[in-house]
This record gives C-alpha cells, structure tokens and sequence, in this order.
C-alpha cells in the first residue's frame, strides 16, 4: 500500500496548523496595537477584539477534530465579523471625509481591518476546501 499521499496530506494539514497558530497571533496583535493606536475612539469600544481570536481558534479546532457540523456556527460568525469591518472601514472613511482623521493613518488602519476580513475569509475558504478534500478521500 502507497503510503505516500497520506504523509504529504498529513504535511500539508500540519503546515496549514503551524500558519493558523501564526496567524491567530499576529492577529491579536493587530487588534492589541489597533486599541493602543485609538485610544477612546467609539470603533474600539464596538469591536469586540476577542470575536477574531476565538474565530480563528475554533477554525483550528474545527480542523483538529474534523467536527464540520460545528462548521455552521463559524459561518454565521464570520458574517458578523464581516459586517462589524464593514462598519468599521465606513466609519473611519467618514472621519477622513470630514477630516477627523488623518487621511494616512485612515488608509492604514482601512488597511489593517481589510488584513484582518482577509485572514477570516481565507480561514473560511481554507475549511471548504479541506471538507472537500476529505469527503473525495
């Protein structure tokens, strides 16, 4: 029996643990300097920091155990997530828009915030396209 698809399968399923490990500190991070940066600004005290950590930790969990029914509750907070950043860019391009809000440190942070949707939708796709894969398996 060719037990070479298994190791490499087995490889690529660590590697994608070890960058969602990564992933979901340097998010935390982010989040952490992003609170420090606005002070008592009103997008800190909405923006829970937590909900990306626990979302990425459940992926990872999600993975770890192959539990894919409990797949349906990420869907529905990564939809929250996605709404909150929405909220979140559309709130800082009003405060450039009416220069509350310096138009470079604006374009970071729209940027920050995009990095962070990214890393969420990413993990999402990335949990599609491993259920896929064990179910043609």
């Amino acid at each position: 029996m060719n037990t070479e698809p298994f190791y490499l399968l087995l490889i690529v399923f660590l590697f994608c643990l070890a960058i969602f490990d990564l992933t979901v500190g340097v998010a935390n991070d982010v989040v952490n300097f992003l609170s420090l940066a606005l002070g008592n600004n009103e997008d800190v005290k909405t923006f829970n920091s937590n909900s990306v950590t626990l979302f990425l930790h459940d992926a990872i969990k999600i993975f770890e155990t192959g539990d894919y029914e409990a797949r349906k509750n990420l869907f529905t907070s990564n939809k929250e997530l996605v709404k909150q950043f929405s909220e979140l860019k559309r709130r800082q391009l009003k405060r450039i828009q009416i220069n509350q809000a310096s138009t470079k440190v604006g374009i970071v942070y729209i940027s920050i915030v995009q990095k962070i949707q990214d890393i969420v939708s990413y993990t999402i796709n990335l949990l599609k396209v491993n259920r896929k894969l064990q179910e043609d398996s």
